[in-house]
């Protein structure tokens, strides 16, 4: 128990009897493993000293909601993804930043020099060293991986845009155009192996590439950081927003593309290619345009870091106590109460 919450882990669930043998997506193994859960899930409720009158679940666990009903309790799902409402209306745009920082493994490789490092200290060092808002970060999540040839024309497009960058770097997808969470690349092999000849040697005073990890929130937070090229991911897009940083929008599945629209349509806060990535090859040229776009203007004179810095301060205030966040948390709190 820690401030008002308790934690219960359930036992694992084993399902290997019940996936089909032609199956290898993760959604099947999710829904199976909370279907299989809510029994456990039900005994783990029922020997609770105070019993929830609430069950909130993510868009796989809609089958618990049986149970609920059986309870008494009411259902809500979050859905962690284009939640913001009106943002043009400032303070009522409602914003629920995440504090997570991207999860992986952390690797290191001591054959390339310094420019390639996993390690959390050297990424933020590195960054220490630069002048303020100079730095694009470059990630695409937590699985999203690009194929060879577009990786390609990423690192000639950083390298040609004479911008400092900070690259989270994953092998290439085998087959797709990108990869996903769900279906990424190889995730095998050095950076040296995948990226231009020369690339590292000839970017070792401006980059940093960083093998598959990195602290993302806290360099989000970092005052180095000018601006981020992103796959648009929910979680990554609040970390920028919330740190007023302006993005390049590079969706590559799911609900990422309605994300990257949100943001470049409506919020004014990015900028995207002419194509979408999983349409066709995003080109070099292309990505230094985009890059020198968001990076060579300062401050007062680039639209959308200023566009940034106004969503950032009107975050803080709706998350503020009396914002319209906190008043909206407020109020769903009450409701829940009201059912004890």
């Amino acid at each position: 128990m820690n401030e008002g919450f308790q934690i219960i882990q359930l036992p694992p669930t084993d399902i290997s009897e019940l996936l089909p043998k032609d199956s290898s997506g993760i959604e099947t193994t999710i829904s199976l493993t909370v279907s299989e859960s809510i029994r456990v899930l039900k005994s783990a409720i029922l020997a609770l000293e105070h019993r929830p009158t609430v069950l909130i679940v993510d868009i796989f666990g809609t089958d618990a909601f049986e149970l609920a009903d059986e309870l008494g309790m009411l259902k809500y799902v979050h859905f962690s993804d284009a939640v913001l409402t009106d943002t043009r209306l400032g303070d009522q745009g409602r914003v629920c930043p995440s504090g997570r920082a991207s999860s992986s493994s952390c690797w290191a490789f001591k054959g390339e020099g310094s420019a390639i490092s996993g390690d959390k200290n050297t990424c933020l060092d590195w960054l220490n060293e630069q002048p303020s808002r100079s730095v694009i970060f470059v990630s695409f999540g937590s699985g999203g991986t690009l194929t060879a040839e577009q990786i390609t024309e990423l690192a000639w497009g950083l390298e040609k845009s004479q911008q400092r960058f900070l690259w989270v770097v994953r092998a290439p997808a085998v087959k797709e155009t990108f990869g996903t969470y769900f279906t990424s690349g190889s995730g095998g092999g050095k950076p040296s192996d995948y990226l231009p000849e020369g690339f590292l040697n000839r970017t070792v005073e401006v980059g940093l590439v960083v093998p598959s990890w990195c602290p993302q929130l806290e360099i989000l937070r970092h005052e180095y950081v000018g601006a981020c090229l992103s796959h648009c991911g929910w979680n990554t897009t609040l970390e920028c927003i919330v740190n007023g940083v302006p993005l390049i929008a590079w969706p590559l599945f799911a609900e990422q593309r309605l994300n990257a629209s949100l943001l470049v349509e409506d919020i004014g806060v990015a900028v995207r290619p002419n194509i979408w990535s999983t349409k066709e090859l995003i080109g070099r040229t292309e990505i230094e345009k985009m890059i020198r776009t968001l990076m060579e203007k300062k401050d007062v004179e680039n639209p959308w870091r200023v566009r940034g810095m106004e969503m950032k301060d009107s975050v803080l205030r709706a998350l503020d106590q009396g914002g319209s966040s906190h008043k909206a948390l407020l109020e769903v709190s009450k409701q829940w109460k009201a059912t004890n």
